[in-house]
């Protein structure tokens, strides 16, 4: 198979797998919302300053730097507005992105097959298939990381300036992304792997005063508008970085978090991953002729641990963060697999292999049902298929039919969870979903009323609304809300209602759509 041709076939897969899982439900929770106001109200802009510095509910938003709500908001320019489908568009087109660059990164490190097997095993890991279907940033910083990665690598092994260029630009993105982390982990990367292999000198190449003008020129054609425009914006965003990283409330969790997150996120091939890291090193890895493997620690290992550690230090911390280390997870992945696949015989008679990618295909439906919840005696026929899997594994292991077996887990990960969330997460939309609170408190209140929501404000409010709510949190904010001598609405729980006793009319009550929350009550201090 040429390159042309797998980097085809790679497209296809990720086009299909997750192109269609984008606009088949609503944007759910705070995180889907939040962004897809904040690029909305980018779009809408009628001035650069509103490209210049992001916006939500029509106040200035300092958690994050622009760059993702940029892509969102020029993914939505064709429709004139964020849908669900444009919002999640630049998580898919970057996941994609990333998935082509690890092929390449691969082939170049160690050879095409490497690089094919490394970027079949990411897109289908769950929590990288999962990201590219949702709003997330991480995203992105994974595809800027691993662009970065790839220009510091082909302009060590090629000694071209201009990759070393495009490293760096990159590495400005994921400042621009999510923070000044990023480039910090790229570099200390670059640093051990060249230390590794006494070949710290080589730093010179990699950072040259055009190269710290590329870095610096990306980060300052958006940085110095900034301060002369917003300097207060600044300051709260770094303030606000700074405390999500010494943070002690927020995601707080024990320094051994990421470690299972990114074995789950990555399984069952992160069940491959400690053979795969013992035979880095062992005379076995060095048969099949690496280019990647002349003494030293390789890349991938060291992106994979420095990632970890400086993430595991950091106290606030959630899942996602670490998704730009799953492309060197699968990388190391990779070369257990191609070991092993020399030593495959090219054949297995056609009825077994049929057999068996049949029990792969049933298996990965039956796995989608298991998480939608819709398989009667779950447990019984989930027991009953996997035997049959691992009977069908023992055979093909038995027979080194390595080939078939990689195919035999892809086709089950890709068909469990195309089916999961292109057809059976969007069963679950009226149960995540507050579109419909908002549609209902749209037809309650008058258009262009000021309306607020007392300690139980969402971004959904906002973005499903398109109204800018006031989010109140003090009792003593409330009662001077009510008092206003236009007509006003506030929502509140229910509990709040009773307890406060306010002067206000009750106009309707609604269920939370939260599963075992109290419904929420409309009020307004005119009839």
């Amino acid at each position: 198979m040429r390159d042309s041709q797998r980097v085809l076939l790679l497209l296809f897969l990720c086009l299909t797998f997750y192109l269609p899982a984008l606009g088949n439900r609503d944007l759910w929770g705070t995180v889907e919302t939040e962004y897809a106001q904040v690029a909305r109200e980018t779009l809408q802009s009628t001035s650069w300053e509103g490209w210049l510095i992001p916006h939500f509910n029509g106040s200035v938003y300092s958690e994050k730097p622009p760059l993702y709500f940029w892509l969102i908001a020029l993914a939505s320019l064709p429709v004139g507005d964020v849908t669900e489908f444009t919002a999640r568009l630049p998580s898919a087109l970057t996941a994609l992105g990333t998935v082509i660059l690890l092929y390449l990164l691969g082939k170049t490190m160690y050879d095409e097959r490497v690089g094919f097997l490394a970027s079949l095993t990411l897109l289908s890991s769950p929590e990288f298939f999962k990201s590219a279907c949702m709003v997330r940033i991480d995203m992105p910083v994974a595809f800027f990381f691993t662009l970065s990665v790839t220009g510091f690598y082909m302009g060590l092994a090629s000694s071209r300036r201009l990759f070393f260029l495009l490293g760096w630009f990159s590495a400005a993105l994921c400042l621009l992304t999510k923070g000044p982390l990023y480039p910090l982990i790229i570099v200390l990367t670059l640093s051990l792997y060249l230390a590794s292999r006494s070949e710290l000198h080589r730093l010179k190449e990699a950072l040259t005063p055009l190269d710290a003008m590329v870095f610096f020129a990306t980060i300052c054609s958006w940085l110095i508008p900034v301060y002369l425009e917003e300097e207060t914006y600044l300051k709260n965003l770094l303030n606000l970085g700074r405390w999500y990283l010494e943070g002690s409330e927020y995601h707080a969790e024990s320094f051994y978090f990421y470690l299972p997150q990114f074995l789950a996120g990555m399984a069952p091939w992160s069940i491959f991953l400690p053979v795969a890291l013992y035979l880095y090193y062992s005379n076995k890895n060095k048969e099949n002729g690496e280019k990647e493997n002349k003494g030293g620690i390789t890349l991938p290992p060291l992106w994979l641990l420095v990632g970890l550690v400086i993430f595991s230090i950091i106290t606030t911390k959630h899942g996602r963060y670490i998704l730009f280390l799953y492309p060197a997870g699968a990388l190391i992945v990779a070369q257990i697999w191609n070991i092993y696949w020399l030593k495959s015989p090219s054949s297995w008679p056609w009825k077994k292999s049929v057999a068996m990618l049949t029990i792969a295909s049933l298996l990965g439906v039956e796995v989608a049902l298991f998480i939608g919840g819709c398989l009667p005696y779950p447990f019984l026929n989930l027991f009953l298929v996997d035997t049959g899997v691992l009977i069908a594994i023992y055979l093909a292991y038995r027979a080194l039919q390595i080939r078939l077996l990689f195919g035999s887990v892809f086709l089950t990960l890709t068909i469990s969870q195309g089916i999961y969330y292109q057809f059976l997460l969007p069963l679950k939309n009226d149960i995540h979903s507050e579109k419909p609170l908002c549609q209902k408190l749209l037809n309650v209140m008058e258009p262009g009323t000021k309306w607020a929501a007392f300690r139980v404000y969402r971004p959904a409010f906002t973005y499903y609304t398109k109204t800018f709510p006031t989010n109140i949190l003090q009792e003593e904010r409330l009662k001077a809300f009510l008092s206003s001598r236009e007509k006003v609405y506030c929502l509140l729980a229910e509990e709040d209602y009773r307890r406060l006793k306010l002067p206000a009319f009750k106009l309707a009550e609604f269920l939370n759509p939260k599963e075992n929350h109290p419904p929420y009550i409309l009020v307004s201090n005119k009839q």
